[in-house]
């Protein structure tokens, strides 16, 4: 059966449905994944967010693929969320049932957007999936993405290398000019 956990913007307490229906946390938890994997598919930023403020523990719950709300933010290119997935704990290199993490998602659905807000978080552009393959190769088709994580890649190890005090600072404000200048056009058009 199902449980309306949200009626207009309000967040029925989970204590109150476990005591009213007498349910398991372990099925309460899935339904509510369900329901903030649903709204970040179809991109409602504000029911996203009363279940994510309501239990920050969802930014990190996983559903029947291993799949967090962040690897369906990367999927359906629902970049205005990452942040606040991140600022609730969400783990940026999580892998899924056949090893995707959220950035490789990103890569294999042409979320342009959603690439560089990972890449931007410093997602690792060396994770491999089950099949052996990282972010370079899925990129290799697209000419743009596969730039994109080269210049990533490259402000990695000039930051390991000159020993940068602050390495992520270093690298966001290096590849966010570097994404304003060369990407500028396809950005605008990805986020209309």
């Amino acid at each position: 059966f199902q449980i309306n956990l949200i009626n207009k913007n309000l967040l029925i307490p989970l204590s109150e449905i476990i005591k009213e229906y007498k349910i398991p946390n372990n099925i309460i938890n899935y339904n509510r994944t369900h329901y903030l994997n649903d709204f970040i598919k179809i991109g409602d930023f504000v029911k996203a967010m009363n279940i994510i403020s309501a239990d920050h523990s969802m930014v990190i719950s996983l559903d029947y693929f291993d799949m967090t709300p962040l690897h369906y933010a990367a999927k359906y290119n629902f970049y205005q969320i990452i942040p606040k997935l991140f600022d609730y704990g969400s783990h940026m290199d999580d892998t899924n049932y056949i090893g995707d993490t959220p950035l490789l998602i990103s890569i294999k659905h042409k979320s342009m957007t959603s690439t560089i807000f990972l890449l931007l978080y410093l997602a690792s552009p060396f994770i491999k999936d089950k099949s052996g393959h990282d972010a370079l190769y899925y990129s290799k088709y697209d000419f743009k993405l596969n730039n994109i994580i080269k210049k990533i890649n490259l402000l990695h190890y000039i930051s390991i290398l000159g020993k940068t005090k602050n390495k992520i600072e270093y690298i966001q404000k290096h590849f966010c000019q570097y994404i304003i200048d060369e990407y500028r056009n396809d950005l605008e058009s990805d986020a209309r």
